[in-house]
């Protein structure tokens, strides 16, 4: 038997991140609760880390989005003044991208994207098509154009721009024959730096007719161990569409160098944009040994992460043959490699070969470049766990934020980096709502943020005044 499978960016979800980015009930936990802890491992230079029972009120500078639990409800983004007074701008819809200048937001609403002008407090609709399909918004660097998906009845999708002004619209890939999609989570978006504005670097895959139980080839990065999407460079000047690698399947988000000259995507692939070369990192060439977890003794790396300063990149990767997740990180210079810590995943395919499981873990750096997180779950003998670990860029000072809890949100950073901000989740029979907390790296305090009575509020900048 034959099926074509057609593989569209609006089937890939993450279930951890259904709980930030929908409105459907908190999960139940049968194992017994435990309140937050703060463990420490060693070696440890830092002071020990201490919890307070008082809660601090909302830090200037920091953008927020909160959400309600019931279906069709609304949300908002709270932008701070700098004057401790948060203005709130409701809107009804999902996938809300921020401008960099912070004067302006995109969401999604009912397949058309709309526009939230933040100083105004105005939105409208911007592209107002009801038989099209449009989602998952990228703004440029300049923050005057917008890309996104669209569609219209069962095309596959291709990328659009719009320039926010005009309102003029145009199709900047037009491949019938081919879907493009964009990465990352809640919501997702495509690579449009401002190193490099005249490109825009997302995946893209063909329908695929297969048998069933039939395994896909190629050098496979994703959940389920097929090769669907690989990554391609669209050109802003003369639209032209390159696919710059058709073996290393991507799932994850590709990261631009600093210096806007080397793009790594999964596979452990470095590609040079100036001589359209390849170099792949194996973990043996930087003084590290790992057991592959594949037949072919390939590098499991995904996820790549660069430095603010672009002298280190930060990889997740497989450890070992029973599929365990690491945090390693490389000097490309110096050609040395650090394994920072690793953990069993815990992901709903644990019946998958261990090549084939990844979890939805995520990598953040200080704006300083000085320290590094890993944050997510692991399965250990009570259950899942959520985590967050903080270490120093060169391994030596580390803590674990510890809860036990089903989950965190990514991490915010101030401009400083000197704190760190997340949303810690909790399992509905704890009758725990989501809390934020913050954690100071200068004496390794933690402590409750104070803020409005919304179930899900969670940080998506942190900017200076």
């Amino acid at each position: 038997m034959n099926i074509i499978k057609i593989h569209s960016h609006r089937r890939y979800f993450l279930i951890v991140f259904f709980f930030l980015s929908g409105c459907i009930p908190l999960p139940s936990k049968t194992i017994p609760h435990t309140e937050p802890t703060i463990e420490n491992t060693k070696p440890v230079v830092v002071a020990t880390p201490t919890s307070s029972n008082a809660k601090i009120p909302l830090p200037s500078g920091l953008i927020l989005i909160s959400k309600c639990t019931e279906i069709n409800c609304g949300a908002s983004i709270w932008i701070d003044n700098y004057d401790g007074k948060y203005w709130q701008f409701p809107f009804v819809g999902g996938g809300l991208r921020l401008s960099h200048n912070r004067k302006l937001a995109a969401f999604e609403k009912n397949g058309d994207i709309w526009l939230i002008d933040l100083i105004s407090k105005r939105s409208k609709n911007l592209t107002n098509t009801p038989d099209f399909y449009e989602d998952s918004v990228t703004w440029s660097p300049d923050d005057n154009t917008i890309a996104f998906l669209g569609s219209r009845d069962r095309a596959l999708d291709d990328v659009f721009m719009m320039d926010i002004v005009s309102g003029e619209q145009i199709n900047i890939t037009k491949t019938p024959s081919r879907y493009e999609r964009c990465l990352g989570y809640s919501p997702c978006s495509f690579g449009w730096w401002s190193q490099e504005p005249s490109f825009i670097f997302t995946v893209s895959g063909e329908p695929e007719e297969v048998q069933l139980g039939i395994i896909l080839k190629g050098h496979c990065h994703t959940y389920g161990g097929e090769c669907s999407t690989f990554p391609i460079k669209i050109s802003l000047d003369d639209k032209s569409y390159s696919i710059l690698d058709e073996v290393n399947g991507v799932t994850h988000p590709p990261s631009l160098s600093p210096n806007g000259k080397i793009l790594a995507y999964d596979g452990g692939v470095l590609y040079d944009l100036e001589t359209d070369e390849q170099k792949v990192i194996y973990p043996s060439d930087y003084s590290l040994t790992v057991e592959a977890s594949d037949d072919v003794g390939s590098p499991e790396l995904v996820s790549p992460t660069w430095s603010p300063n672009g002298e280190l990149i930060a990889w997740l990767g497989h450890t070992n043959a029973a599929g365990d997740i690491g945090l390693y990180v490389f000097d490309l210079e110096h050609n040395n490699g650090q394994l920072l810590t690793h953990h069993s995943p815990y992901y709903v395919t644990l019946t998958l070969p261990a090549w084939q499981r990844w979890s939805g873990n995520q990598i953040t750096w200080s704006p300083d470049s000085q320290w590094i997180t890993l944050s997510g779950t692991e399965w250990g003998e009570e259950g899942e766990n959520a985590f967050l670990w903080i270490f120093s860029n060169d391994g030596k000072n580390k803590m674990k934020f510890n809860t036990g809890d089903y989950g965190m949100g990514t991490p915010v950073w101030s401009p400083d980096s000197k704190k760190l901000i997340f949303l810690e989740l909790f399992y509905a029979n704890t009758g725990r709502q989501p809390i934020l907390q913050m954690i100071s790296l200068v004496d390794w305090s933690v402590t409750e943020i104070e803020t409005p009575e919304y179930l899900f509020i969670y940080p998506i900048g942190w900017f200076s005044p």
